[in-house]
């Protein structure tokens, strides 16, 4: 799926609404580096209500970008809620049959695993509404990734609270409170063999604990690889505090099994966001003084 210089990305709101003034930064980064952008008309024609369109015209325009073979790229412009609307709806057949990058984060999990149940690789990156607070080196990553140029590993400094070893697997995740709330409808075996990256953003700690536990009880932990706990932010507290922290309740609900886990990985919510290409094939290595997350099919 290696783009070329002229190549077009279009920018999509599949969720929530989102205004023309919000993507213009990530628009002209992508003309200056040589692609032709178009953009969706769920955005140009902004009606100022939570989601960017009714379910029917949302499914109809990213439809459209999907069967476009102009389009080499889908850009999704925000996150927020609403893609679980129009999941169902889509066909993804022309996009397996001439796969196109899907790019985005949060609320974009609902595509992201829907295309690695598929064997379908996407990129889960900064999108439009949040490019320009990305770091600069993450903005250029991305652009490496859809041209083929993408570097092979991610190397961070390992934390105490980390469990070392090494696994390899498939990349697959996103966001937690998706992945929990699509649990019971997604195949199993995707999980199989795989290394599972989790983000999350304001969310109650025990909010958290309950969802990883409700994970675990549908037996998608005993299958792994390997956990990366990626950018989990403002987390809430209740009063009184909930006794436990993040790293206690993933080391409890993970005890019965032997994988690596690596924590803070620089992915999510965040400035230090990384694009990452999900659905490829990795290895994580973690030892006491560094974490490295290599890709084995880019």
């Amino acid at each position: 799926m290696k783009l070329k210089i002229n190549d077009c990305i279009a920018i999509c709101a599949p969720a929530k609404t989102t205004t023309i003034d919000e993507i213009i930064y990530a628009r002209d980064f992508f003309i200056s580096n040589g692609f032709q952008v178009v953009i969706g008309k769920n955005i140009l024609n902004n009606n100022q209500t939570y989601l960017s369109n009714t379910i029917e015209q949302r499914v109809e325009e990213l439809q459209e970008f999907i069967d476009d073979p102009n389009v080499k790229g889908i850009w999704m412009a925000r996150g927020g809620f609403g893609c679980i609307h129009i999941i169902d709806q889509l066909d993804f057949k022309k996009l397996y049959q001439s796969p196109k990058w899907i790019i985005g984060y949060s609320d974009i999990t609902v595509f992201h695993l829907r295309l690695q149940e598929l064997g379908l690789q996407s990129i889960h990156s900064s999108m439009p509404i949040d490019f320009k607070e990305n770091l600069k080196v993450h903005q250029k990553e991305l652009i490496n990734i859809l041209i083929g140029n993408c570097s092979d590993n991610i190397k961070i400094p390992s934390l105490s609270y980390n469990r070392v070893g090494k696994g390899t697997g498939k990349l697959i995740g996103g966001n937690l409170s998706v992945l929990y709330s699509m649990t019971g409808t997604l195949d199993v075996t995707l999980f199989d063999g795989a290394i599972l990256i989790l983000e999350e953003i304001g969310e109650y700690i025990y909010h958290i604990d309950r969802m990883l536990e409700n994970i675990k009880r549908n037996h998608y932990l005993s299958k792994l690889n390997g956990l990366i706990i990626a950018g989990i932010k403002d987390t809430k507290d209740t009063s009184p505090k909930y006794p436990y922290e993040l790293y206690d309740i993933v080391h409890r609900v993970c005890k019965d099994y032997s994988f690596p886990i690596a924590f803070e990985f620089p992915v999510g919510h965040q400035p230090n966001n990384t694009p990452i290409v999900l659905g490829s094939k990795v290895q994580l290595s973690v030892d006491q003084l560094e974490t490295e997350l290599r890709y084995d099919d880019l």
